[in-house]
Parts: structure tokens; C-alpha cells; sequence
């Protein structure tokens, strides 16, 4: 991963890479929904949130959330940046950062995104490989 986390060109690299991505097509077959990723910061000005459109495999779309989107989002995930850091990196799986309360189910029930653990790692591996300034 190179570049700021978060940005517009940041969520577009990771579309690609999704849409690029053999193994997430496969993982996330069954995956219907959207997902608002939120980095929770200690001042609010300055949070940030990605949303993306997944649809049986692929991203139809990815970009930064508007509050619409936070609203009609299946799920709506948080954290603060170094556990994004962590995860994007490969050094937490993502479903141990659920269990243990370091990612904060704001919308969506953790049951129902267990079922699609194999995509979520997914898509932390496609974020790892996203390039942008």
C-alpha cells in the first residue's frame, strides 16, 4: 500500500484492485450489499469513510461516503487509523479485530458478516496492493 488511506483516489485504487482480483470474486460470490469503512479519529472534523458497492464479486462502486451513503449502508464498520494500518497491512485478521471490539459494528449485525469472512480478507489483501499518490 502506498499513499494516504482514505482519499478519493485511495477508494478508487481499491475498486480496481477488487475488480482485478480472482480470489475476491470467488470469496465474495454471495456478498450483496455496501460497506462504509469509518476512520474514527479524536477530532470529528477530521474523520473519514469509504464506501463501497459490492455486488456478487465485484466493486460497482467505491469512493468517499457522503452522510447518504453512511445512512443506507448495509454496514457501516469504524476504527481508528492504526487499526485500518493493521488490517490493510496484514498484521490483524479482520475477524479477530470484530471479535475483539477494535473494529465497532455501527450498522450491520457481526453474525451476518461472519458468514463472508474469506471476502473480508479479501478485501484487506486487495487494499494492500492499492498504489496511489
Amino acid at each position: 500500500m502506498t499513499g494516504e488511506m482514505f482519499t478519493e483516489p485511495w477508494a478508487r485504487g481499491w475498486a480496481e484492485q477488487l475488480n482485478s482480483s480472482q480470489e475476491y470474486r470467488e470469496a465474495a460470490s454471495d456478498w450483496h450489499g455496501s460497506i462504509c469503512f469509518r476512520l474514527r479519529d479524536r477530532n470529528p472534523g477530521k474523520e473519514k469513510c469509504v464506501f463501497l458497492d459490492l455486488e456478487e464479486g465485484v466493486c460497482r462502486d467505491a469512493r468517499l461516503a457522503t452522510p447518504e451513503d453512511r445512512e443506507a449502508a448495509d454496514y457501516v464498520l469504524s476504527a481508528r487509523e492504526r487499526v485500518w494500518k493493521r488490517l490493510i497491512e496484514g498484521r490483524t485478521d479482520p475477524l479477530i479485530a470484530l471479535m475483539s471490539g477494535l473494529i465497532k459494528f455501527e450498522r450491520g449485525r457481526l453474525m451476518d458478516f461472519a458468514e463472508h469472512t474469506e471476502a473480508a480478507k479479501e478485501l484487506m489483501r486487495a487494499a494492500q496492493r492499492i498504489e496511489s499518490p
